[in-house]
């Protein structure tokens, strides 16, 4: 019965926020004068501490962030250590080192983890909705190595998010 009453409250405080968004937008019309004005809400209201869950695997959430590291360091070696290529079995240092070069670095975050098959995909992302610049991209980890796998163009980024969605 406690349950049941607690959950009747958290949908007592949801309504409440609809409510209030909806007042909130109509003191905020739109410029243009164009339909009725955007209602919504944060989708970080609905979730529960906001973290990311990347204990879905952590040998990989070692990985990428081991990448991002090194990335930040420049160090090419500590990068291509976390590099699992089992299709160009003779790419080296070297050749790591100049795809590395024309990556552009930014301050990528693990944003979202899942499962795909064996593998686990890995959004990072770097900036922010509220600037309208936030970045995001896909790296795949073998799941047998739990390291990142080298796409077909040599970049450890998946180069569309269609499939992600």
């Amino acid at each position: 019965m406690e349950k049941l009453h607690k959950n009747h409250l958290m949908l007592l405080l949801m309504l409440a926020m609809v409510c209030a968004a909806g007042d909130a937008a109509a003191a905020f019309e739109n410029p243009r004068g164009e339909g009725a004005p955007m209602i919504g809400l944060p989708i970080s209201a609905f979730s529960g501490s906001g973290e990311i869950e990347t204990d879905i695997c952590p040998e990989g959430t070692k990985s990428v962030s081991g990448f991002l590291l090194a990335w930040a360091e420049e160090d090419y070696l500590a990068m291509f250590s976390f590099i699992d290529d089992p299709e160009n079995e003779g790419y080296t240092l070297e050749d790591a080192k100049m795809d590395f070069k024309f990556m552009e670095y930014n301050p990528y975050k693990i944003s979202s983890v899942r499962s795909s098959g064996d593998d686990f995909e890995y959004l990072v992302s770097y900036g922010d909705w509220k600037d309208g610049d936030k970045a995001i991209r896909k790296i795949v980890v073998n799941g047998k190595t739990f390291k990142i796998r080298l796409q077909r163009n040599r970049s450890v980024f998946k180069e569309s998010l269609a499939s992600y969605f």
